[in-house]
């Protein structure tokens, strides 16, 4: 029962195993966050954390960066803090940062509070990433309009009489 278990807690204690509890995630074994050259990359990475006063791409999750020996203050995961809502290109990346919302008439991140833009106008702003509509799904939609809009040009041409 209770004998074994702490057995066990304590093997993998001494073989070096560490449990991780409470929102942590496993960073694979030489993941380089480094690579990422501003916080916009590096937030977009799940294994990644920006350091806003360093101004660093370190490994770590949501609550802190994984590696207490290099210094990281103003820690940033999912969203940048202190940036303009237009770094962020996809619905998806804007709408994890707090402070911004996606305007889909204008296909823009901007500044929002309470669902409203805070300094454009827009016709409807999202601010929660469940309601964007994935990447592939936008592109996808934009090759059909073009598509659709070829074949309306080609049939226009068709049935016009020539001037």
């Amino acid at each position: 029962g209770a004998e074994n278990m702490i057995l066990i807690l304590l093997l993998l204690v001494f073989v070096g195993v560490e449990c991780r509890v409470g929102g942590d995630i496993y960073i694979p074994d030489g993941y380089d966050c480094e690579i990422h050259p501003d916080c916009s990359s590096c937030v977009a990475d799940i294994y990644c954390g920006w350091c806003h006063v360093e101004g660093h791409c370190a490994e770590g999750n949501g609550r802190r960066p994984n590696n207490t020996r290099v210094t990281c203050n103003g820690y940033n995961y999912g969203f940048c803090s202190g940036l303009g809502c237009r770094v962020y290109s996809t619905c998806s990346m804007c709408t994890k940062d707090p402070y911004c919302g996606w305007c889909s008439s204008q296909n823009v991140c901007t500044e929002a509070a309470n669902s409203l833009p805070l300094f454009i106008r827009c016709g409807l702003l999202v601010s929660d990433s469940a309601q964007c509509e994935s990447d592939l799904d936008k592109s996808n939609h934009r090759t059909k309009v073009a598509s659709s809009t070829d074949k309306k040009d080609r049939l226009s041409s068709i049935i016009r009489p020539p001037q």
